[in-house]
């Protein structure tokens, strides 16, 4: 990386650095870093240079400065390290991220979350991001500098997310979502058994049209899960059969889905069973379902996913998939302890099969 004729740019200087930091070359997490003079010179680079690279390798909180000292704080940080030991034991509590509150589903987690904890000996702290990927990352940042002993999050899904979590220093579990490339443990409802299930269930109920309504996202398990089940009964699921929707922060839909919702029953037609990605979505089909005097479940079997109420004028509740959030909510805070209270976290995700609720 010296710099010679012709100098590298200092975004390539800070490239070269990062790309090194982060495969361990430094050292590893907690773990004291290079002063500037000592990162010049392994480097090759002029002070300056270093100096406006340590301020950026801050910014990125890939390192921390303790006094005269900066600690590598690019992943998980142990508790022999001697960040850990210079910083003294974390409080007690347990920081708890969810996407939005006003959901009967983060209420539910909130719940359990903050009595499990409790029973432990620990306290909760709740944050909420609504959706906004930058609140997500101020909110970790701030779990940090309140000295929370862990973190139980419940992801947004961002373009950089699987590398905010994969730096993050402090032990944390991904609750009911688990952003694509992370590492560490979650917590998950078995989204793909249970659709195959679903599809199960729609071949045995004598109708002849089998489809799908999810939103546009990769790796889909509800409706790989349900496209395997049906191709397990000898019926393929082809593209006409499958209507994704845009969605917003947080997968809801807009209402102009409604037209997209429409045009998708007047092709299927009579004696179709649908299977919803949310609850939100399994409304919306049955408020087109009575503009195009569908019956349900004569007409139309509807399937949702959640069974959370989304319009109070409905007075029956359409069959749906349960996920048992108090199961998922307290395996999550205990994996979480025992993190913080080991130090060690293995690569694993923990699921828990939703189940099928039949109505009407």
């Amino acid at each position: 990386m010296e710099e010679t004729h012709g100098r590298k740019p200092r975004a390539q200087n800070l490239a070269e650095v990062r790309n090194r930091l982060l495969s361990g070359a430094f050292g590893k997490p907690g773990e004291r870093f290079l002063t500037t003079e000592e990162l010049a010179e392994k480097c090759g680079v002029a002070m300056q240079t270093a100096h406006n690279i340590m301020q950026s390798l801050e910014e990125e909180r890939l390192i921390r400065k303790i006094g005269k000292r900066r600690f590598l704080t690019y992943g998980l940080i142990g508790r022999d390290s001697p960040l850990f030991l210079l910083t003294g034991p974390r409080q007690k509590t347990i920081g708890m991220h969810v996407t939005y509150l006003n959901t009967q589903i983060f209420a539910r987690r909130i719940q359990v979350a903050s009595q499990t904890a409790a029973a432990r000996g620990y306290q909760l702290l709740i944050a909420s991001s609504d959706y906004d990927m930058q609140r997500e990352r101020a909110i970790l940042h701030s779990f940090e500098e309140m000295n929370v002993a862990g973190v139980l999050t419940c992801p947004g899904i961002g373009p950089r997310s699987a590398d905010m979590y994969n730096r993050y220093p402090l032990p944390h579990v991904f609750l009911g979502m688990r952003p694509e490339g992370t590492r560490g443990e979650a917590v998950l409802a078995d989204n793909y058994e249970v659709s195959a299930d679903v599809a199960s269930y729609f071949l045995d109920s004598g109708f002849r049209h089998f489809g799908y309504c999810g939103i546009k996202m990769a790796n889909d398990k509800r409706l790989q899960g349900f496209s395997h089940g049906l191709l397990r009964g000898g019926v393929p699921v082809s593209g006409r059969d499958v209507l994704l929707l845009d969605a917003r922060a947080g997968g809801h839909i807009s209402e102009e889905a409604s037209e997209e919702i429409a045009a998708f029953l007047s092709r299927m037609g009579p004696r179709s069973a649908i299977y919803c990605y949310n609850e939100q979505i399994t409304y919306m089909f049955i408020e087109q379902c009575e503009k195009l005097q569908y019956a349900i479940p004569g007409d139309i079997l509807l399937v949702g996913f959640d069974d959370v109420p989304a319009y109070t004028r409905y007075l029956s509740r359409p069959t749906t998939v349960s996920c048992d959030e108090s199961a998922m909510t307290e395996n999550a805070v205990n994996l979480l302890i025992a993190q913080i209270e080991t130090g060690e976290a293995q690569d694993r995700s923990i699921f828990i099969k939703p189940k099928l609720v039949i109505r009407g």
